[in-house]
C-alpha cells in the first residue's frame, strides 16, 4: 500500500472506532461518591462551627447576632464570644426546631462580665454545635442608635 493510502486507512479506522464505541459520559468525584468525605455532606451529623467576622459595640453601635434553625429538632449549641485582643467569653444556648433567634451581643457580653467598652468593644463570634451540615445559619447585624 501506498504511505497515503495507509494513513487514510489509519485515520478512518480511528474515526470509526470514536464515533461507534460506547461512552459513558465521564463523572466527578462529587457526582460518584469516590474521593468525597462523607463527615463533610450528605447530612452526616459531625462538629460543625459557623463563624461570623465583625462585631461593634463602639460609639452608639449595637450588634445583634440572628440565628435561623433549619433543623427539625431544636438544636444545642455553644455561643464564643471572641473580644479583639483575643479574650473568649462562651455560652451555652438553644434554638428550637425551624425558629429563628436575636441575641444582643452587647447584653450577652456584659451577663457574662466582658466589658463592652473595652475588650469586647468589637470582635468576632463563633458558633459550635453538633448536626448535618447547616442546619443552623445566620447573619450580624450592626446598627446605630442614632
Amino acid at each position: 500500500m501506498k504511505p497515503s493510502l495507509t494513513f487514510l486507512l489509519i485515520i478512518v479506522t480511528v474515526a470509526a472506532a470514536i464515533t461507534f464505541s460506547p461512552v459513558s459520559p465521564r463523572r466527578s468525584r462529587a457526582q460518584t461518591g469516590q474521593g468525597s468525605n462523607p463527615a463533610c455532606c450528605g447530612g452526616h451529623v459531625a462538629p460543625r462551627e459557623v463563624d461570623f467576622p465583625y462585631y461593634n459595640l463602639t460609639n452608639g453601635w449595637t450588634s445583634t447576632l440572628n440565628l435561623v434553625s433549619d433543623s427539625p429538632k431544636s438544636t444545642d449549641f455553644t455561643l464564643a464570644i471572641k473580644g479583639k485582643p483575643g479574650q473568649v467569653l462562651t455560652a451555652p444556648e438553644t434554638i428550637g426546631s425551624r425558629a429563628k433567634l436575636a441575641i444582643d451581643i452587647g447584653t450577652l457580653i456584659t451577663q457574662l462580665g466582658g466589658d463592652i467598652s473595652g475588650a469586647f468593644a468589637e470582635g468576632s463570634v463563633a458558633v459550635y454545635f453538633t448536626g448535618t451540615i447547616m442546619p443552623l445559619n445566620g447573619q450580624i447585624t450592626i446598627a446605630t442608635q442614632d
